[in-house]
């Protein structure tokens, strides 16, 4: 990185957390309406994370088996407080300790504990892109823009899973990467150890690592049949470890496995639509079919490259890659399926929650850059040599990605949720 990009760098910094820092001052927890919306930041699993670590700051973690309380405000609403069962704790878990080590349950307070991850992420996404993608130009694009859209601005500082998922999703990317280079067991325990934790933080990047860990040893392998090696099963079977650790837990808090057993079942079912009482069912075959339109309306709300466009820059990138590195190409479909995977695997939890879209993350951030370096090549050109019907076309292009940043983007996040707050 050039000493030019470093200042920029920090600069971003310093702008990025200046409105981060605004949101956890200006945006209350309760404002699940608008600022903490399920695009902006999900106060309504904030309100429920609060809740939780409340209990756990005035009666500790042994008192519900590390279940998550919900509906729990002070010592006097405990008979009413409702155990969360059916999604892994490590999220309460991590900010009741935060909030036991400070003794506060301020809320303002406990989001310092995000901010400084996200602090660190920050930094490590423009670190590990300017390795990965092997094109520093194109990194340092792609993760410029990444810090300062939707998916990093407005989801620093949440108490909730998602500053977790991000966190240790990136980090273990990273140690994918390092491992397909240098196969060592010491990567192999590292990776091992934190798939179990990262199932006990959620499943969204448990499902999304999957695919990645498969896609990534069919390149670096170079064979189908050898997905089964010992990175595929170590990493495996730490994942069944780790859920078998939540709904451990799960037994101990119901006292029987019958009943920590169907909780499980009931939520699977909901979850992915298959409906204990068919008159309830919520997805038609309608909705499935519009399940692209979803995904690609979901990437304009948190990137600022929308997902047309982003269809159109994929397409430059991969005329980028074809001479320079194909191998990239191989790596962007691997991240596409991990990205939609959820989709495909929870399709209720997906079609629901906007912030799905969140999964898309690392992949935006590998093709824009790269995109937009070769699209900006051939805009130059046919501008100089071109008809008028293909700088219409351009025109049309750029004012579209333009409006869409605009309206969805520095609109609601820097404006609405950010400095019209001050007045």
């Amino acid at each position: 990185m050039s000493a030019q990009q470093k200042r920029i760098m920090a600069l971003l910094f310093i702008f990025c957390f200046a409105f981060i820092g605004l949101r956890t001052v200006m945006v209350p927890v309760d404002d699940a309406g608008s600022g903490r919306s399920s695009i902006d930041g999900d106060g309504y699993s904030d309100v429920n994370t609060l809740s939780a670590v409340r209990y756990f700051h005035d009666f500790g973690f042994l008192d519900s088996h590390f279940r998550p309380m919900h509906s729990y405000t002070t010592p006097d609403t405990k008979a009413q407080a409702q155990a969360y069962t059916h999604y892994p704790s490590m999220p309460d878990i991590l900010v009741g300790v935060w909030s036991i080590a400070i003794d506060s349950t301020n809320e303002k307070v406990l989001r310092l504990f995000p901010i400084l991850l996200s602090m660190g992420l920050f930094f490590f996404i423009f670190y590990f892109m300017q390795i990965w993608l092997g094109d520093k130009e194109a990194a340092f694009i792609s993760s410029c823009l990444l810090v300062t859209s939707n998916y990093f601005i407005c989801w620093s500082d949440t108490l909730h899973k998602h500053t977790f998922e991000e966190v240790f999703k990136w980090f273990f990317v990273y140690l994918l990467y390092r491992y397909f280079r240098k196969k060592s067991w010491l990567l192999v325990a590292l990776m091992g150890f934190l798939a179990a934790v990262i199932m006990n933080i959620s499943f969204e990047p448990a499902v999304f690592l999957s695919v990645t860990i498969v896609g990534l040893s069919i390149i670096h392998e170079k064979s189908y049949f050898k997905i089964f090696n010992r990175l595929t099963i170590v990493l495996g079977t730490c994942f069944v470890l780790g859920f078998v650790a939540h709904v451990y837990l799960n037994y101990l808090y119901f006292g029987s496995w019958p009943q920590a057993i169907e909780d499980l079942r009931a939520a699977f079912l909901y979850r992915t639509n298959q409906c204990l009482d068919p008159s309830h069912c919520g997805l038609t075959l309608k909705d499935y079919l519009q399940y692209p339109m979803v995904i690609l309306n979901r990437i304009e709300r948190f990137y600022w490259i929308p997902g047309w466009a982003l269809i159109v820059l994929t397409w430059f990138a991969f005329r980028k890659w074809r001479l320079t590195a194909p191998q990239n190409i191989q790596t962007f479909w691997v991240l596409f399926a991990a990205s939609v995977s959820w989709y495909l695997v929870m399709n209720q939890h997906a079609w629901a929650h906007a912030f799905v879209g969140k999964q898309s993350g690392i992949l935006w951030a590998w093709v824009s850059g790269a995109g937009l370096i070769e699209y900006r090549l051939q805009l130059l050109k046919d501008w100089h040599t071109g008809s008028l019907k293909l700088r219409f076309l351009h025109g049309f292009f750029v004012t579209y990605i333009l409006i869409m940043g605009i309206t969805q983007q520095i609109k609601p996040i820097y404006w609405v949720d950010g400095l019209s707050r001050l007045f």
